[in-house]
């Protein structure tokens, strides 16, 4: 896919994801301003526990239904998508059956007693509707219909705000955690009038077809990294919140949704879009070169957003949660620094899951997830919040190193050459941001040189455009 195929394709996915990221920080700051900073990290730690379950009880759900779709649907016509979503409402059942210890479990770690517990099991039921909808979602994907899964998750998204807004302006806490669960079902009921769910037959519940097998075992790489994120977010949270107070745990939330919210549309995209493109190459010289593509349409089409969160962290924090969060001001910094990181790690990270073994994959995640939240815990409890921003910043600059050097080995393409151009050219544009804001008077110089990053990106693309056609 040229440049232009990938500008539109992220076009799409971006609008969805900014109607999402919009209604995402617009509930953030609805809690911040009626509740306050504590509020706000409980939001934090029922959202990381939600995504949590489904992201370990849905196997990779999205990845495996994507790939058998794909992979069968000109042989078998649509009994792939049936067999799809047979499989979901099966793992659906799975998460609504551990749904209630792990509820539990993770609300004792938290707070050290179960007076919350209430909290934790609506949160966690969300993941029943949410797996559901995975499914729903990977075959709108394997469709290639890519404009109506946009509208279907824009809706969603608008419709879940206004129902939290609704929840958590009458009951606070517990309705924050119903507003999770009711979200997940409105997505659910959005997403059923394109895809309807099949459910098994009588005497599938109990046993795992051929099929289901195999999406088993396609989802298992997925599963295994997302398992592993997901587990160390919510450990850090967790350690915050013990270790600091449901407030600093809030600030957190805050300046990591900030963070990771503003280029949140081009990592949707890359799932979404790049993924599938990759997984499906005939060998891994093609599989670079749409890689290598990817690197420089991040980079110029994102880069320029974590320039604006160097220069206005302490504004954009207070504008999308409170004055109260003014504070996560150096946090957003190093994270934002992290975050821009993954324009280079994200698609080499894909690259790596497509066309290498399982065993490779998960030892190279669960030896970075290991080392950022061992880095991160030991940093908190010696330098506080900021700490665990640097130790981020720290793992997520060292593990973009190791996987652009470990393709690097394997192909003699020039990934590594353009992995390492476009890690160098983001560091030096974070310095120039943040000299820039640490030496500027007000805030004109500030925004030339945000219009001048966001020009040359503009420019930069329309000539990667120009020369692709």
């Amino acid at each position: 896919m040229a440049y232009k195929g990938i500008l539109k394709s992220t076009a799409h996915m971006g609008l969805s994801s900014g109607i999402s990221a919009i209604t995402g920080l617009l509930r953030g700051k609805f809690v911040a301003v009626l509740f306050g900073a504590a509020c706000v990290g409980m939001m934090g730690l029922l959202n990381q526990h939600y995504t949590m379950l489904l992201q370990v009880c849905g196997l990779g759900l999205s990845s495996s239904v994507l790939r058998h779709i794909s992979e069968q649907r000109s042989a078998r016509g649509v009994e792939p998508e049936e067999e799809a979503l047979v499989f979901a409402v099966k793992l659906s059942l799975v998460a609504l059956i551990v749904g209630l210890p792990v509820s539990l479990y993770v609300c004792y770690i938290s707070f050290g007693d179960l007076a919350k517990s209430g909290l934790f099991i609506l949160a966690g039921l969300a993941a029943v509707p949410a797996i559901l909808t995975l499914a729903q979602v990977a075959v709108l994907q394997a469709r290639g219909e890519i404009a109506r899964l946009a509208k279907r998750q824009s809706l969603s998204a608008a419709l879940g705000l206004v129902a939290s807004a609704i929840l958590i302006g009458l009951w606070g806490e517990y309705g924050l955690a119903l507003s999770i669960l009711i979200s997940s079902l409105i997505g659910l009921a959005v997403f059923y009038g394109s895809v309807p769910l099949s459910l098994p037959r009588r005497f599938e519940w109990v046993r795992f077809s051929p099929a289901e097998r195999r999406m088993s075992i396609l989802g298992l790489t997925s599963f295994g990294v997302i398992a592993l994120g997901n587990a160390s977010a919510l450990t850090i949270r967790s350690a915050v919140a013990s270790e600091l107070g449901l407030r600093e745990a809030g600030v957190y939330f805050a300046a990591m949704a900030l963070a990771v919210t503003i280029p949140g549309f081009l990592f949707a995209s890359m799932f979404t879009d790049f993924y599938p493109r990759v997984a499906a190459s005939n060998d891994d010289s093609s599989a670079i070169s749409i890689t290598k593509k990817q690197l420089n349409a991040g980079f110029l089409l994102a880069g320029h957003f974590f320039v604006a969160l160097v220069l206005w962290p302490e504004d954009l924090i207070q504008l999308l949660y409170s004055r109260e969060f003014r504070t996560a001001a150096p946090l957003v910094e190093w994270l934002a620094l992290g975050v821009t990181m993954r324009l280079v790690s994200m698609p080499v990270g894909y690259w790596i899951m497509a066309r290498c073994r399982p065993v490779a994959v998960i030892a190279i995640e669960g030896s970075a997830t290991i080392l950022g939240t061992t880095l991160a815990v030991v940093m908190l409890q010696n330098w506080g919040l900021e700490g665990v921003g640097v130790a981020f910043c720290v793992t997520s600059v060292a593990y973009t190193l190791f996987v652009s050097w470990f393709v690097g080995r394997r192909s003699s393409d020039g990934l590594l050459r353009d992995a390492l151009f476009h890690v160098i050219a983001m560091l030096l544009l974070h310095a120039s941001a943040k000299f820039i804001a640490a030496e500027a008077p007000g805030n004109l110089e500030k925004a030339l040189f945000y219009a001048a990053a966001a020009g040359a990106s503009a420019w930069g693309y329309r000539r990667a455009i120009l020369k692709t056609s």
